[in-house]
């Protein structure tokens, strides 16, 4: 198997050309007997500490200069639906103060000018004592990536502390909560909008030609984690993007080739369309080493490369 840089298409003679220090390998690899589809996977890339301070273009809005409070979280990252524990001292607000999640609506493609605005989702409310509370909150089904807990009074901003949220793998469960598929289904073909409990039915084995999804949350909204790349068996065959959706991303797929495994995975992309930087090397191709030098890791972020698998039958 040949790797060569990544330009949109291989570039084969690399040693004539402008940059012949781009890199280019071949690995050999074994094919062995199809053992059945594996679980469905995600996995992170190392936490790495940011090396600035600011987490999101949200963080200031709506401040209190003055204010001396200070809030921290019991965890600072996680997936859609994890309990955190807020704490904050120092306060000097009065009577019941509101917890709101800070967050954006919008998209890059379908804009003019401002293509999203703010959007605080609240997470509950808490009445200090002596200038403190403690109290737990859920993250919300929402946009992934960085985002700010806030302390409210009113439209003032009291305390905050950021959150990062991980891109997850949806899955169906049943009654029990026994998980059914991990974010595979056979599609719902009805031309009904994407269900954010669930587009379609679960399972992993499909006929030639039927539709399938696969379904994630916690999709971003930036230009470096609102984007994921799809291939089908090692081919890139295109991409989603979850940000119009509030990072649920249903992907709508067929089965082809022949009786047997075949393997479907997610990475990021970086995006390069409108609104965009002027130039963004690699954009719109997968990235396949996100795990290790992806743009943003020394920001927090932590895009996975996300694995599904399916069988096809006669």
């Amino acid at each position: 198997m040949a790797a060569t840089a990544g330009i949109g298409v291989q570039y084969m003679n690399i040693k004539q050309s402008p940059v012949p220090w781009a890199k280019g390998s071949a690995v050999k690899f074994t094919v062995t007997k199809d053992a059945g589809a594996p679980a469905s996977s995600i996995e992170y890339p190392p936490i790495v500490t940011p090396t600035v301070s600011q987490r999101t273009t949200l963080s200031d809005v709506g401040l209190d200069p003055n204010t001396k409070a200070v809030a921290t979280l019991s965890t600072t990252s996680g997936v859609i639906g994890t309990k955190v524990k807020l704490n904050v001292t120092g306060l000097t607000s009065t009577g019941s103060l509101q917890i709101v999640w800070s967050s954006v609506v919008g998209n890059r493609v379908n804009c003019t000018g401002t293509c999203w605005a703010y959007n605080g989702v609240p997470l509950g409310s808490a009445t200090p004592t002596n200038g403190s509370f403690e109290q737990e909150v859920t993250i919300p089904d929402n946009l992934g990536g960085w985002h700010v807990i806030q302390v409210k009074q009113g439209d003032v901003v009291e305390a905050q502390i950021p959150f990062y949220v991980k891109e997850s793998i949806f899955n169906y469960v049943d009654k029990k909560g026994k998980i059914l598929s991990a974010g595979i289904a056979k599609a719902d073909t009805s031309n009904a909008p994407e269900s954010r409990d669930g587009s379609g039915v679960p399972t992993r084995k499909f006929k030639v030609g039927e539709e399938f999804t696969i379904a994630i949350k916690g999709v971003g909204w930036t230009q470096l984690d609102n984007t994921l790349a799809v291939t089908y068996d090692n081919s890139y065959i295109g991409y989603g993007c979850g940000f119009n959706s509030n990072g649920y991303m249903v992907v709508h797929l067929r089965a082809t080739g022949a009786p047997g495994t075949h393997i479907i995975d997610l990475r990021p992309v970086l995006y390069v369309f409108q609104p965009s930087f002027a130039n963004t090397p690699y954009g719109g191709l997968p990235v396949l080493s996100n795990l290790s030098d992806l743009p943003g890791l020394a920001l927090g972020y932590q895009a996975p490369s996300i694995k599904f698998a399916i069988t096809i039958v006669k």
